[in-house]
């Protein structure tokens, strides 16, 4: 909550994907920084810095959802977002569980954070074909 200014500041200057991107950067990194924990101090500065990440995604999250959702249709899609929003909470620890009884917890954060820099590479890749359109519009005025 104490960083949703920082991220609109930056999403208005460089765009919810790129923001985005960003911050997915930094959720995907704290899995291999909680295995590396040695101290209660850095394992709680670990979880505030953590924290301001996972408040920019959601923050910058459902402001790409209102760039991209049609306004005529706005209202069924924020409820569509928090239906799938809703169910991603309730399956999530089911499936954090799961991992942690394959891989145990060192292999599980490796697969979390594997899947998280996916993630953000994905948003990286749009955020760059998004710039390359708006410079090619820009261009073609």
């Amino acid at each position: 909550m104490l960083t949703f200014h920082f991220w609109s500041r930056y999403s208005e200057r460089f765009g919810n994907t790129m923001m985005l991107a960003v911050a997915c950067a930094g959720m995907a990194i704290s899995p291999v920084l909680t295995i590396l924990s040695r101290s209660l101090y850095y394992l709680t500065t670990l979880n505030l810095v953590t924290g301001a990440f996972l408040g920019g995604i959601g923050l910058l999250l459902f402001n790409h959802l209102l760039e991209v959702a049609p306004e005529s249709e706005r209202t069924s899609y924020i409820a569509h977002y928090n239906i799938v929003m809703g169910v991603v909470g309730f399956i999530a620890p089911e499936l954090g569980v799961l991992c942690l009884h394959w891989l145990h917890m060192d292999g599980g954060m490796i697969a979390s954070a594997a899947v998280r820099l996916g993630g953000t590479a994905v948003f990286f890749w749009t955020a760059r074909q998004a710039l390359r359109v708006m410079k090619k519009n820009t261009l073609a005025v």
